[in-house]
């Protein structure tokens, strides 16, 4: 587990209240125009730590309402898992004509995406979800927390439920189909109009946008891009492929998310999958495998070589 600060700032700005929260691990980058909703996320500390930040800018004054920050870790399915850390109002200080929270709390290393959402008692303004790459645990890591990060935020959770993938396959067939990031253009100002409406409560869930959500979800869905992730296990002998041996494919770490498996034909197995990380596990009765399990990246195109050497247990 990994330290991370936490530090929460409300700022008055153009005649408006800026909320800003985050994590820092060095400079914060300022505060932006009050007319744009942005979030940074920084990955600082070392391995497995990471580091949020936020900026919110409101329509009215919302001194008088109780403002947090959630950060959520997510399973790569877009499961709630682990712990959610929350930064309140009531760790917020004044420090010069800024008011500041610092808040120290633990990330799991085996977590590779968030939710982070700023919410007025139990209403979410809005919400993001950010995908971390392994090489994306130091260092800066650019996001949004905006309108247009709840459109697409709102969609992958809708979409979620029909793929069990991650925000990083979700992300990358949204980006594939001009239709579907148009129609993300119009619910993010679906979400902007009724978070004007009502800064501290907004309406969400009318017909409009659940429809809107549905639409894009369904369509990401049929547009969804797959690549040949393919292999081969030598069987104990070591002169001949292993035929009948289960591959389990999870898109967990933790192996315990499975979204595919399938068995050998003289040794060679292929299964098709979308971007995203993957771990591949064998399995058959009275044997070990080397390596035990391998992880797999696919990124826009097919993955080949993803072999294995069975082991007779005596």
């Amino acid at each position: 587990m990994k330290k991370l600060m936490c530090v929460l700032i409300l700022v008055a700005f153009l005649g408006s209240m800026v909320v800003m929260t985050g994590c820092f691990g060095g400079s914060s980058g300022g505060i932006l125009a009050a007319v744009a909703f942005v979030i940074a996320i920084s990955a600082t500390g070392g391995s497995g730590a990471a580091v949020f930040a936020a900026n919110l800018k409101g329509a009215t004054n919302l001194s008088n309402h109780e403002i947090t920050m959630i950060v959520q870790p997510l399973t790569s399915a877009g499961e709630n898992t682990g712990s959610a850390h929350t930064i309140s109002k009531a760790e917020i200080s004044a420090v010069g004509d800024k008011f500041v929270a610092k808040k120290q709390i633990d990330i799991a290393d085996g977590f590779n995406q968030y939710r982070i959402e700023v919410k007025a008692g139990e209403v979410t303004l809005v919400k993001a979800v950010k995908h971390l790459k392994d090489s994306q645990k130091t260092g800066e890591v650019p996001a949004e927390v905006s309108t247009t990060s709840t459109a697409r935020t709102m969609a992958y959770e809708k979409w979620a439920t029909l793929k069990n993938k991650s925000y990083e396959t979700f992300q990358h067939n949204l980006e594939l189909d001009n239709a579907s990031l148009a129609s993300i253009t119009v619910l993010a100002g679906s979400i902007d109009a009724a978070l004007n409406a009502n800064p501290t409560n907004p309406i969400y869930n009318s017909a409009s946008i659940t429809n809107q959500i549905a639409s894009i979800a369904n369509t990401v869905t049929a547009n969804e891009v797959t690549y040949k992730v393919s292999g081969y296990i030598t069987a104990a002998d070591m002169t001949s492929g292993q035929s009948d041996a289960w591959v389990y494919v999870y898109s967990d770490e933790a192996m315990q998310i499975m979204v595919n498996h399938v068995t050998t034909t003289n040794g060679n197995f292929s299964v098709d999958l979308s971007n995203g990380t993957y771990y591949f596990k064998p399995m058959k009765e009275l044997h070990t495998y080397t390596p035990a399990s391998t992880k797999v990246v696919v990124s826009g195109t097919d993955v080949t070589g993803i072999n294995f050497q069975a082991a007779r247990v005596q």
